[in-house]
C-alpha cells in the first residue's frame, strides 16, 4: 500500500477510533492488514483503544470479560468501570429495555470481572481518566469478604502504576445489599483502596469526584472513622486540583468527618481550583432521632481561599443551615470571586420566614449589579420555603434588567399547593403570578441565565 494511502487510513482511524465500541474496533481490525497493524498490538495481539467507557447492551454479561481480556491496557487513556450500557429506549412506554434478569446477570459479571480490572490496571501507564463504581461489586460480595479484601489490596497497589492519572471519579454505595436493614450502604474497604493513589498523585491530580452514599457496611463500622479521615485528608491535600466534587448522603458521621477534616485545613489555599461541588444529602429518616448534630461551617470555611473559582454548586440540607455562622461563612465563600460564572445552591427545603436567607441572595444580586462578579452567567437556587414575593420579584428584576440575565425559569408553589411555572418576569402568560397577593410563596427552582 502506498504511503499516502496508509497515512490517510491512519488519519481517518485517529479521527473515529476513539468513538467506536470495542466490538466494532475488533471488527474493523479484521477488514485489512493495514488497519490490523494499526489497531492490534503485535506482541500481545490485543486491541489498542484509548477509551473503554461504554458497551452494547446485547450480551453485556458475556462480553464484559471478553472485552477486558481483549484490551491492550497500555493504550487506554479513559476507563469507566463498569462501562455504561449503550441502550435503546422504548419511547412508547418510557421504560428501559434491560430486563430484570439481564440486569442481575450484568451485576454478577461486573463483580466477577473486578479482579481482572484490578490486575490489568498495573499496565495502564497512560491512563488519564478513571471512573469507578463499587455498587455492583459490593452487591455480590457480602459472603466473601476475604476474597474482596485481597482484590481491593490489589486494586490499591496497581492504581499507583497509573502514573498519568489526572481525573478520578469514585462512587461508593449501593441500595439493598444489607440484609438486616433496608438501607443504602457503602464499603469502607473499597473507599480505603483509593487513599494511597490520592496521596501519590496529590500534585498531579486535576479533577476528583468522591461520592459516599449510605451508611457503613456491617462489620466495617469500627474502621469507618479512620478510613473517612484518611481519604478526606488525602482529598483536601491534593494541591493541583482544578475540579473537586464531594457528594455524601444518608450518614451524619460522614458529613461530620468531612467537616472535621476540613476544619484542619481552613487556612489552606486552593490556588488552582475552578470548580467546587458540595452535595451533602439528608440523613436517613430512621436515623434522625439518634444522629449527631450536623456540621457545615468547617467544610465551607475550608474553601474560602479559592480565588479562581468559576463554578460553585452546593446542596445542603436545612438542618445544616441552622448551624450558627453557616450563612456568614457561605457569604465569605462566594465573596470576591471575580471569576465566578456559575452559582447554584440547593437550600434543602429551608424555611425562610424571617427573610434572612433571601436577603443574603439579594445582596449577592446587588453585587452582581455593581459588576463585582463580571463573569457571572448562571444563577440558580432551589428548595426555599416561605419566600417573600416582594423579594423574589426584586431578585428576578435585578438579574434581568441590570445583569442581562433575561433567560429565567421559576417553579414555585403557593400555600394551596398550586404549581406555578414562570418563564420570565415579564411573561404575559404569568399575569396571575405578577398579581399574586399573598406575602410568601414556596420556591422550588429559579434559574437566571445570560
Amino acid at each position: 500500500m502506498e504511503s499516502s494511502s496508509l497515512s490517510g487510513i491512519i488519519n481517518v482511524w485517529q479521527s473515529i477510533g476513539e468513538f467506536l465500541f470495542i466490538e466494532d474496533t475488533i471488527a474493523v481490525s479484521r477488514t485489512c492488514k493495514s488497519l490490523h497493524d494499526i489497531i492490534v498490538d503485535p506482541v500481545t495481539h490485543k486491541v489498542k483503544i484509548s477509551r473503554f467507557v461504554v458497551m452494547h447492551k446485547e450480551n453485556y454479561a458475556r462480553n464484559l470479560p471478553w472485552a477486558l481480556n481483549s484490551i491492550y491496557f497500555p493504550s487506554l487513556t479513559h476507563l469507566q468501570y463498569p462501562p455504561v450500557i449503550f441502550n435503546e429506549y422504548d419511547e412508547e412506554d418510557g421504560r428501559d429495555l434491560i430486563s430484570a434478569p439481564d440486569q442481575k446477570l450484568n451485576e454478577k459479571a461486573v463483580h466477577s470481572c473486578f479482579i481482572m480490572l484490578a490486575t490489568y490496571l498495573s499496565l495502564a501507564h497512560n491512563l488519564q481518566y478513571l471512573s469507578i463504581s463499587g455498587g455492583s461489586v459490593m452487591k455480590e460480595t457480602q459472603d466473601d469478604t476475604n476474597t474482596m479484601k485481597w482484590v481491593l489490596d490489589l486494586l490499591s497497589t496497581n492504581l499507583q502504576y497509573c502514573c498519568k492519572l489526572n481525573t478520578l471519579n469514585i462512587f461508593n454505595g449501593a441500595m439493598g445489599i444489607d440484609n438486616d436493614r433496608d438501607l443504602p450502604i457503602y464499603s469502607v474497604a473499597f473507599l480505603d483502596a483509593f487513599t494511597p493513589a490520592l496521596l501519590k498523585r496529590s500534585n498531579e491530580l486535576e479533577s476528583l469526584k468522591l461520592s459516599v452514599f449510605g451508611i457503613p457496611a456491617q462489620g466495617e463500622i469500627e474502621h469507618s472513622n479512620q478510613v473517612l479521615n484518611d481519604i478526606f485528608t488525602a482529598a483536601t491535600s491534593t494541591k493541583g486540583l482544578s475540579s473537586l466534587s464531594l457528594d455524601v448522603c444518608f450518614d451524619n458521621n460522614v458529613i461530620n468527618k468531612l467537616a472535621e477534616v476540613s476544619g484542619r485545613c481552613a487556612d489552606r489555599h486552593f490556588d488552582r481550583l475552578t470548580s467546587l461541588v458540595l452535595r451533602l444529602g439528608r440523613p436517613w429518616p430512621e436515623e434522625d432521632e439518634i444522629a449527631p448534630p450536623l456540621q457545615l461551617v468547617p467544610t465551607l470555611k475550608c474553601f474560602i481561599n479559592c480565588p479562581l473559582l468559576q463554578s460553585i454548586r452546593l446542596r445542603v440540607p436545612q438542618d445544616l443551615w441552622a448551624e450558627k455562622g453557616s450563612l456568614r461563612i457561605f457569604t465569605e465563600l462566594i465573596k470576591n470571586k471575580l471569576h465566578l460564572e456559575n452559582l447554584s445552591i440547593d437550600f434543602g427545603l429551608m424555611n425562610d420566614q424571617d427573610g434572612n436567607v433571601f436577603q443574603l441572595i439579594l445582596d449577592f444580586a446587588e453585587d452582581c449589579k455593581k459588576n463585582k462578579y463580571p463573569c457571572m452567567k448562571r444563577f440558580e437556587i432551589r428548595e426555599i420555603r416561605s419566600v417573600s414575593v416582594v423579594q423574589l420579584r426584586k431578585l428576578m428584576e435585578i438579574f434581568e434588567v441590570c445583569c442581562g440575565m433575561s433567560r429565567q425559569r421559576l417553579f414555585c408553589k403557593d400555600d394551596n399547593g398550586t404549581n406555578w411555572k414562570i418563564s420570565s418576569r415579564m411573561d404575559d402568560d404569568d399575569q396571575h403570578f405578577r398579581n399574586y397577593t399573598a406575602d410568601t410563596i414556596n420556591l422550588d427552582w429559579l434559574v437566571c441565565l445570560k
